[in-house]
């Protein structure tokens, strides 16, 4: 499995290459000779093979094993369809990147949280160890807890890894990871880089704007942003009209009234690709900023929960200490 940090560097490879001339199958042999990790290595070697076997860039990425998730498939899978395989590479690591630098950010930041938590559980199970001279029960009511924390914190996990998965199909999900501060930003302004983005390629290589606009909701990998699209903006192209009024009439929870007046008139001069160029630049900066300012505020979360925890211990003591003064009286 690829680690968001080797996907981010493998896909910066792979765009320099494609953007030099190699085709697909050189690109992953000599980024391959280039050297990597093991998961890098059978995902190259998957790639340069898959390619070689007759299947597009986007079914050897998706069939390579090394974790490819259905957002990188349906990237590339436009990005190749428009001839542009170098700007879908690019958007790949310039998102990768993010997301690892934001990861890196948050466990850095959870180290003193973490050792509060800790300190918390295990300095009254010391203390009760020494009170009843039960050094295994102290143990193992503390072990208890630290289980408890981590079985909670795994499971909250797994949570939003399996609402991150059905937001792609499931507008529910979608509906309730947006509502999550500063995470619900990340991932709107995500989705709707990469819908510019991948829109931008489309038209630049010659796709109508049906085509492109649907290949571009596909590849958002947000189930509001897609259904927005199919409700509001291709009944307007399908019925031989202009998008730019569709994206207004989804409304602001799905397209900024910006991005559709935009939309609009570059309708009307004729640069809708240059356009969608600029905007994929600045929802991608917003889904950064987002991803920072979550990086620093998830720290402070726990901080505050173990410095409550730590106050409810204190107490605990306190009160024991006064009762056993208590019962000397």
């Amino acid at each position: 499995m690829l680690k968001t940090k080797d996907k981010a560097q493998l896909y910066h490879e792979l765009s320099r290459l494609c953007a030099a001339g190699f085709p697909p199958i050189k690109a992953a042999g000599v980024a391959l000779d280039a050297g990597t990790n093991a998961a890098g290595r059978r995902f190259l070697k998957a790639l340069r093979d898959g390619v070689a076997d007759g299947l597009t860039v986007a079914e050897a990425a998706g069939t390579s094993g090394a974790g490819i998730t259905p957002l990188e498939v349906s990237v590339l899978n436009s990005a190749e369809e428009g001839g542009s395989l170098e700007d879908g590479f690019d958007h790949l690591a310039v998102h990768f990147e993010a997301r690892a630098r934001a990861a890196s950010s948050i466990r850095v930041a959870l180290i003193y949280p973490a050792v509060l938590i800790h300190l918390a559980v295990l300095l009254p199970a010391l203390v009760k160890a020494v009170q009843t001279r039960d050094l295994p029960g102290a143990a193992l009511g503390a072990a208890a807890v630290l289980a408890g924390i981590y079985l909670v914190s795994f499971l909250l996990w797994r949570l939003y890894r399996s609402l991150s998965r059905k937001a792609r199909t499931d507008a529910g999900a979608d509906r309730l990871l947006r509502r999550v501060p500063l995470l619900g930003k990340a991932r709107s302004s995500g989705a709707l880089a990469r819908f510019a983005e991948v829109l931008r390629i489309q038209l630049r290589c010659g796709r109508g704007p049906r085509r492109g606009i649907r290949s571009a909701a596909e590849a958002s990998d947000s189930a509001l942003l897609a259904r927005a699209v199919r409700k509001f903006v291709l009944p307007e192209v399908e019925a031989g009209r202009r998008a730019g009024p569709g994206f207004a009439a989804a409304g602001k929870r799905h397209f900024p009234p910006a991005f559709a007046q935009s939309y609009a008139t570059a309708e009307e001069a004729g640069d809708v690709d240059d356009e969608m160029a600029r905007w994929a630049i600045v929802f991608a900066d917003d889904a950064e900023t987002a991803l920072r300012r979550l990086a620093g505020a998830a720290p402070k979360v726990v901080y505050v929960l173990a410095a409550a925890y730590v106050a409810w211990q204190a107490y605990r003591m306190y009160a024991g200490y006064l009762d056993q003064i208590r019962s000397m009286l």
